[in-house]
């Protein structure tokens, strides 16, 4: 996919050092830049400039294609079913990020089944991690809303996509995000409970 790295350490599933992994065997691997999406294939080059200069190709490319399509409203899950009613918008774009493929694939399939007659559900990116600045650059351009699973957004990104108008939710339930989008498109939404970081501590 779009991710590389140096491969620094393999550990088995019970943390202890490998030095191969024969087909079939589940490792954790340390070093990659970031979580390769599932099924995704390994290919091994001598020069690690190389293997970047690839993996930025292909994410060039997948925003391109994402960025293809894009207004200029932005859609919240707030004023979604006045854009509705209005015939402003025919679909939610969504930019999906969790914690494990396993929701991620779960989340996607349920919001999928949602899209009807008058408006679809398109989501443009997934993956597994935190909310980036590039998941809000995204969504700005392609008019998104940001929907997170178990995972959160450094206080400059929260900033960043205040400032460019994006909408990020995050839920720790899935139900809670189904019935969200659901509530939106009938324009029955129930107001957003906002957090207030007052400070971080490591």
């Amino acid at each position: 996919g779009a991710g590389f790295g140096k491969v620094r350490a393999l550990f088995d599933d019970k943390g202890r050092p490998m030095n191969q992994a024969p087909p079939s065997t589940p490792v954790e691997v340390i070093g990659l830049e970031e979580v390769p999406e599932a099924g995704a294939k390994f290919y091994v080059l001598e020069d690690v400039a190389k293997a970047k200069q690839i993996a930025a190709e292909r994410a060039l490319q997948k925003r391109q294609s994402a960025l293809a399509d894009r207004q200029s409203a932005h859609v919240t899950l707030d004023n979604l079913f006045a854009k509705l009613k209005e015939g402003q918008s025919k679909e939610i774009r969504v930019v999906l990020k969790t914690d494990v493929f396993g929701s991620l694939q779960a989340i996607k399939d349920s919001l999928e089944k949602l899209s009807n007659q008058e408006v679809a559900i398109r989501i443009l990116h997934s993956g597994v991690g935190n909310i980036t600045e590039s998941d809000v650059l995204l969504a700005k351009a392609s008019d998104a809303v940001i929907f997170g699973f178990h995972v959160e957004a450094e206080a400059k990104v929260k900033e960043e996509a205040k400032s460019a108008g994006v909408e990020i939710r995050t839920y720790q339930i899935i139900y809670d995000l189904i019935e969200d989008v659901k509530a939106a498109m009938s324009g029955l939404l129930e107001p957003e409970i906002v957090e207030t970081v007052t400070g971080r501590a490591e």
